[in-house]
């Protein structure tokens, strides 16, 4: 009630946080014994970077939500959604990048006062209030991937950069129903017959 008070001036909003939290506080407190079972330490919200060698030369940056050192070495990284988590198949087509890149940069050493570490595992918390009250899309052996990932997102920066005609914008949508925040600058829609 307090961080609410604290982070939220509108007393409406509050409100409906407040209520959200109690639907998923259950789920989440059963679900956090098992993380802090066997655990050297967790950091929140911690910074880092680390440079691509990608022509023109590329900073990855990122603030964790949550990184947990664990005794053998390893590390679990944590993303925490106010919505559904993504899928497996999401992650896999390449639309959620953000654990394995953390990884990344937790394995090269460039978080804040954190040692270089493999991440073992990895999550998506999705605390949604609904059903059971939240979700977990769950990546085991995170860093085994981390590299792919790595390369796909070296691959797009690389063909960015060669482009001379200018961005598709609308590259990878999951869905054609899906909106883009540029649709309005590549006139998408201008030339279709339908009334949407």
């Amino acid at each position: 009630d307090q961080a609410l008070a604290d982070e939220i001036a509108q007393p409406m909003l509050r409100r409906v946080w407040r209520a959200r939290v109690a639907r998923f506080a259950d789920w989440f407190l059963a679900e956090e014994a098992e993380r802090r079972a066997n655990l050297l330490g967790t950091f929140a919200e911690v910074p880092g970077e680390m440079t691509l060698a990608v022509p023109p030369g590329f900073t990855l940056t990122a603030r964790a939500d949550r990184i947990d050192l664990l005794p053998d070495g390893q590390a679990a990284i944590y993303d925490y959604k106010a919505s559904a988590p993504p899928s497996h198949k999401q992650i896999e087509l390449g639309f959620n990048h953000q654990l394995h890149l953390q990884a990344a940069i937790l394995a090269a050493g460039g978080f804040d006062d954190l040692p270089a570490a493999e991440a073992a595992l990895g999550a998506y918390l999705g605390l949604t209030g609904q059903g059971a009250g939240g979700a977990e899309t769950r990546v085991d052996a995170l860093h085994a991937e981390t590299a792919r990932h790595l390369g796909q997102v070296g691959d797009l920066l690389t063909a960015y950069s060669a482009e001379t005609k200018g961005y598709t914008a609308r590259r990878a949508l999951l869905s054609e129903k899906e909106v883009s925040d540029y649709d309005h600058l590549s006139r998408f829609g201008e030339w279709e017959t339908g009334d949407g």
